[in-house]
C-alpha cells in the first residue's frame, strides 16, 4: 500500500484537528448555573413535549408519536456529551422500527465549536443505532438559546464552516459536501412569544421567561429585592404539588447567583404583600418543599452524581480513543485531569 503524500498527510492531520479540537483552543466549561437548570427542567418529558411543540412546524409535529417519547439515560449518555436526548416513533411506522432522536442542545452564549459537537454527537449515535438495531435513525438538532442578545448566528454546518466564502463554492459542489441543519428555539424571538399565549403552554411561558429575565438583572453578585421581584412575578404558573421539583430546581438556579435564602424569604414576603402572586398556589409548594427537607442538603448529592457521570463519559470517549483536548473542550475538565483518569490515578 503506498503511503501519502507528506502534503496529504499534513492536510488530514489538520482536518481531524479541527473535528477534534486543537490543543490550542482553551477549554469551554460545559458545567453552569444555567445548564444545569435546564437539565433539571427538561429532563421531564412533559415539559420537554411542549418545548418540541413550540420548535417543529405543524407539518412535521404530526408526523410524529408524542406519546411514545422517551428521554435516552443509558446507552447514548454514557458515550455522550449532548444535554438531553429524546427518541420517539413516526406515526406511520408502525412496527416502530425507526424512531426520531432529538439532540437537545442549550447554550446562553455563541460557541464557535457548536458545529463539531453536533458532528460528534450525530456520528456517534448513528453508529451506536445500527449496532443496537441493525439500520441508522433519523436525527434532528435542535438548539435551545436563551443568551444576553438575540442569536445572529447561522444554523447550517456550511455556512458556519465556510460563512461568505460558500457563495463563491459551485452550486453542484455544495450538494456533494457533509451539511446539516439546526432548529433554534430563542427565547428572545417575538414569533416564539406569540406561541406561548394559550393555556397549552402555560408551565412553559414560566420557565422560558425565568430564563430571558435573568439577563435582566444588574449585577449577578449583588441581586437585590427589586430584581427578584421581577422573576417571581412568573412562578405563579408553579401551583401543585407536582411542581416541587420544579420550582427546587428555580431556586437552586437563583442561588447559585448569590441569592441566600434570608434575600429570597424577604422578597417572598413583599411580594405576597404587593399582590405580586396571592397566597397559596406557589407557596404552598415552597412549604412542601421545607416540610420535606429538600432546600439543605439535596444540592450535594446531585453535584456528586453529576461528578460520578462526567467520569465515567470521559473513561467511554477515552477507550473510543477520543483526542484529549478535544475531550477537555466539550467537557471543561482540564487535560491534567483527564490524563489522571487515563493512568488510573
Amino acid at each position: 500500500m503506498k503511503r501519502k503524500p507528506k502534503r496529504a498527510r499534513e492536510t488530514t492531520k489538520k482536518l481531524t484537528a479541527n473535528l477534534q479540537g486543537s490543543k490550542e483552543s482553551s477549554p469551554q466549561k460545559v458545567s453552569s448555573p444555567h445548564d444545569k437548570f435546564f437539565k433539571e427542567v427538561y429532563s421531564s418529558p412533559k415539559l420537554a413535549v411542549e418545548l418540541f411543540k413550540l420548535a417543529l412546524p405543524k407539518e412535521e409535529w404530526s408526523d410524529y408519536g408524542w406519546s411514545g417519547i422517551g428521554i435516552e439515560k443509558d446507552s447514548l449518555k454514557k458515550g455522550l456529551i449532548a444535554d438531553l436526548i429524546y427518541s420517539l416513533p413516526l406515526k406511520k411506522d408502525s412496527k416502530n422500527r425507526l424512531r426520531i432522536v432529538i439532540i437537545l442542545e442549550h447554550k446562553s452564549h455563541y460557541d464557535r465549536r457548536l458545529f463539531t459537537k453536533q458532528l460528534y454527537y450525530q456520528t456517534y449515535i448513528h453508529e451506536l443505532f445500527i449496532k443496537q438495531t441493525g439500520h441508522p435513525q433519523p436525527i434532528i438538532s435542535l438548539l435551545f438559546y436563551h443568551g444576553r442578545k438575540a442569536w445572529k448566528w447561522k444554523l447550517s454546518f456550511q455556512e458556519a464552516l465556510f460563512g461568505d466564502y460558500l457563495s463563491k463554492i459551485p452550486l453542484s459542489c455544495c450538494e456533494n459536501m457533509l451539511n446539516f441543519k439546526m432548529k433554534l428555539l430563542d427565547v428572545q424571538d417575538k414569533n416564539l412569544k406569540k406561541l406561548l399565549k394559550g393555556k397549552s403552554f402555560k408551565k412553559s411561558k414560566g420557565i422560558l421567561n425565568v430564563f430571558e429575565k435573568i439577563w435582566t438583572l444588574k449585577d449577578k453578585k449583588k441581586i437585590t429585592e427589586e430584581d427578584l421581584l421581577k422573576i417571581l412575578a412568573e412562578f405563579g404558573v408553579f401551583s401543585t404539588k407536582a411542581d416541587n421539583d420544579l420550582v427546587l430546581s428555580i431556586m437552586n438556579y437563583f442561588k447559585s447567583f448569590g441569592v441566600s435564602d434570608k434575600l429570597w424569604e424577604r422578597t417572598e414576603k413583599r411580594a405576597l404583600r404587593e399582590g405580586i402572586f396571592k397566597k397559596g398556589g406557589y407557596m404552598d409548594v415552597r412549604e412542601n418543599i421545607r416540610e420535606e427537607g429538600r432546600w439543605e442538603g439535596r444540592q450535594e448529592g446531585r453535584q456528586e452524581g453529576r461528578q460520578e457521570g462526567q467520569k465515567q463519559i470521559i473513561l467511554n470517549m477515552l477507550k473510543k480513543k477520543a483526542d484529549i483536548s478535544f475531550i477537555s473542550e466539550v467537557t471543561g475538565l482540564p487535560e491534567k485531569e483527564i490524563k489522571k483518569l487515563k493512568n488510573g490515578a
